[in-house]
């Protein structure tokens, strides 16, 4: 539970805001709106070899809620440089935007909502304290966790490609 704890928390840090929304200047969006995939564009893509770790973390478990902690350090892991301009995006940001992303589109909009809207109102400092979280939204939390295919958690689903690809700096 506390890798996907980190997620969801990565998921809101910096105002709660929408996948585009969050690598642009554009202002923040609600805990409530829907959350769009990372920009299809060049910049931090994770590698091939964080690839082959996830999908190794996927063969390991035949549960991916218990592969997504595995999944998770991949992407924390991966040796792509950060965007070295405006937000310094990871293959680990990429990752958490598309999960929120994978449920959302998967039919877990109100319970991503929730769970990003309670992080915002009851967790000011998620990224200090990761565990409020657990704490102030655990009904919230379990929700999101029960709704969202496994696919979404294991970071195998195919919303996933994207964060894939040449690494280039743009």
């Amino acid at each position: 539970m506390r890798a996907l704890v980190v997620l969801v928390v990565s998921a809101c840090v910096g105002g709660c805001v929408s996948g585009n929304d969050q690598y642009a200047t554009a202002p923040a969006v609600e805990c409530t709106d829907s959350r769009l995939s990372f920009p299809v564009s060049p910049g931090v893509r994770c590698t091939e070899e964080t690839r082959a770790c996830i999908a190794r973390c996927a063969a390991e478990s035949d549960d991916p809620y218990e592969a997504q902690p595995c999944a998770h350090a991949c992407a924390r892991a991966d040796t792509t440089p950060a965007l070295t301009s405006g937000s310094g995006r990871t293959c680990a940001s990429c990752m958490t935007v598309q999960t929120a992303y994978c449920a959302d589109v998967m039919g877990c909009h109100a319970q991503v909502a929730n769970t990003l809207c309670c992080l915002r109102d009851r967790c000011p400092d998620a990224a200090a304290d990761e565990s409020c979280l657990v704490e102030m939204c655990e009904g919230q939390l379990r929700a999101f966790i029960e709704c969202a295919p496994p696919s979404c958690i294991s970071y195998t689903d195919p919303v996933f490609e994207v964060c894939y690809g040449d690494s280039v700096d743009a």
